[in-house]
């Protein structure tokens, strides 16, 4: 796997290159695991679209899957949740939404946005190497789920230039 989470006994499992492999890899897939009872599959689900790379970064918090693809979109990338459906384990993905960030113009081009994810209970964070044409910082991004949906994702360094791909 490229990126592992896990998260009360539920492991998922990214491959950015799974299914169409070609030398800049593949559509890209996440894979669920119960690795409670003999690390028995659940589930599998593919990325958007070939080079996406769909599952370079997954995590896991209870019930919600984040998978990032920052490759999707001419390389702007994006990041989709999931929510397993408790009820019955064949129908993991009860929901899927997709993120994408707030605050670029559209002269501007973000990069891997969706490179690094990370979930904790309703909140989610991403994370893009640099954003081309503002002097190659990377950024942050912040989104919630608040209600029955999610939030924009917002930067959260609005304030501040980092270097060094932050």
């Amino acid at each position: 796997g490229f990126s592992v989470g896990i998260d009360q006994g539920v492991a998922v499992v990214g491959s950015r290159s799974d299914k169409t492999l070609t030398f800049n890899g593949g559509e890209g897939s996440a894979t669920l695991f119960d690795v409670v009872s003999s690390t028995s599959f659940i589930r599998k689900f593919a990325g958007p679209a070939v080079l996406s790379y769909f599952g370079s970064a997954v995590a896991i918090s209870g019930d919600k899957i984040i998978v990032g693809a920052p490759r999707s979109d001419a390389n702007r990338g994006r990041v989709f949740i999931y929510r397993r459906d408790g009820t019955q384990e064949a129908n993991i993905l009860g929901e899927q939404i997709t993120v994408v960030p707030t605050g670029f113009p559209p002269e501007l081009a973000s990069v891997s946005f969706g490179q690094q994810v990370s979930i904790d209970a309703d909140t989610a964070i991403i994370g893009t190497v640099k954003v081309v044409g503002t002097g190659g910082e990377g950024r942050v991004y912040v989104t919630r789920y608040v209600g029955s949906s999610w939030t924009s994702a917002t930067n959260l360094n609005t304030s501040s230039t980092f270097s060094d791909n932050f």
